[in-house]
């Protein structure tokens, strides 16, 4: 899906080319992945099988040895000169029969484990050819699949659900091979172990050895003639040791190769075919496990957009919520503010009235005291001017009472002029206007 309408033109043409490029990767590395996994599969095939064939081969090793060592049990009164048809030399006969038999037993399982060695170190190097690839690829296209991934995240390309899908797939693939890659190194050992152990070759070494040895022991007790019935026995036991010495000379070279490194060469036709037979097994099975696991993958991350997508919703709500919260309680507040403003200069103006109340109630009271002051000042006057008028006119009559009394005297009893006797109404007079007097 091209990203055209994806911010500018220019980088819109490398989101494209991105997203081309990681689905191009994809695409190989889901085929890295199939055909790594079932070379795996067949690898763990063959390194059993191998395993399988190394203890088949000491096995008739062994059996080698212990069928010569009933030569030895039974040498003892045969000789080239018995007869063919004694109970010695059939005896002995069998024997050496059943020693030959035994060794090409013990050669065809030898032969069979060495090609067996062969095939399984090939099919290591084939194996581990994923790893060696992946290691290099798996970085670029991890790093491919990161960066897209970012950009899907932080939305400069279009969500689509292809998109998801493409970056789910990737993610995937990517955990599923690094997953493959890790046990393919790791079986890398276990694959070694059986490939390169000198134990099981050491032990037909041994067995055929002995086999050989105790062939050169009774090709010698049987001496140099060859006349008698059983002078056959006799080229029977060398043709049997030349065979263990033979494939003893070629166990000895190959212990000096189990320690090279995995051979990377043609693979056998039967190597090749066990491997396309593995590989298409696992990719019916793998691909079958690869959908439900992606599809899982696309659910949970649709799941997962859906939550957020509704916490998101869930958030922006609350926002909004938190935000006509804060604007009504900031709203209230200013109005509160509003309020104490108002509030405050009506109780300033109240306290200004009353100081100017207090002021002019003291302006009041100063005038209301000077004016009481000035009455009382006035009356005082008054008073004074009154009672220097009531003196004045007391004194007035006072002295015109003693005028009066002054011009006629009276007379006593004796015919005397006596001041005291003055008429009764006339002293009424006298002592009310000294009353007065007083009073004021």
């Amino acid at each position: 899906m091209a990203c055209a309408s994806d911010g500018e033109p220019q980088e819109a043409k490398v989101h494209e080319n991105l997203e081309k490029a990681l689905k191009n990767g994809l695409t190989d590395a889901y085929t890295k992945f199939m055909d790594g996994s079932g070379c795996f599969s067949a690898w763990k095939d063959v390194v059993e099988d191998c395993r399988s064939k190394t203890g088949e081969a000491v096995s008739a090793a062994k059996k080698t040895e212990e069928s010569v060592h009933k030569i030895k049990e039974i040498r003892d009164g045969v000789s080239t000169s018995s007869e063919d048809g004694s109970t010695a030399c059939m005896e002995y006969k069998a024997a050496v029969q059943e020693a030959n038999d035994t060794m090409k037993a013990t050669v065809e399982a030898i032969e069979k484990m060495t090609s067996s060695v062969q095939d399984t170190r090939k099919v290591e190097g084939v194996c581990l050819s994923t790893v060696n690839v992946w290691t290099e690829e798996g970085r670029r296209f991890n790093e491919s699949k990161n960066y897209f991934s970012v950009l899907l995240g932080e939305k400069k390309i279009v969500k689509t659900d292809e998109r998801m899908i493409l970056a789910i797939n990737s993610t995937a693939i990517s955990d599923e091979l690094t997953f493959l890659v890790g046990n393919l190194s790791a079986y890398r050992a276990n694959s070694s172990f059986v490939t390169r152990d000198t134990g099981s070759l050491d032990a037909v070494k041994t067995a055929l050895n002995g086999a050989v040895e105790e062939l050169r022991q009774r090709k010698s007790a049987l001496g140099s003639k060859s006349g008698g019935k059983c002078a056959e026995i006799k080229q029977q036991i060398e043709d049997t040791t030349m065979v263990g010495e033979t494939k003893k000379k070629e166990i000895e070279k190959t212990l000096e190769k189990r320690t090279f490194p995995s051979l990377y060469g043609s693979l056998p036709q039967h190597v090749k075919t066990k491997i396309e037979t593995a590989k298409t097994s696992t990719k019916v099975t793998l691909a079958v496990e690869m959908e439900i696991k992606v599809n899982k993958m696309v659910e949970e991350e649709k799941a997962r957009r859906k939550e957020a997508e509704r916490q998101e919703k869930e958030r922006q709500k609350e926002l909004e919520e938190e935000q006509k919260r804060l604007a009504q309680a900031q709203k209230e507040a200013e109005e509160e503010e509003a309020r104490k403003i108002v509030a405050q200069k009506e109780a300033e103006k109240e306290e200004a009235r009353k100081i100017e109340a207090q002021k002019e109630a003291k302006k009041e009271e100063a005038r209301r005291v000077e004016a009481e002051k000035e009455r009382t000042r006035i009356a005082e006057v008054a008073n004074r001017a009154k009672e220097e008028e009531d003196k004045k006119v007391t004194d007035d009559n006072v002295r015109k009472a003693k005028e009066t009394l002054a011009k006629k005297p009276l007379k006593g009893t004796d015919g005397t002029k006596n001041p005291a006797l003055v008429p009764l109404p006339m002293m009424l007079f006298l002592l009310y206007v000294l009353g007065c007097t007083l009073v004021c």
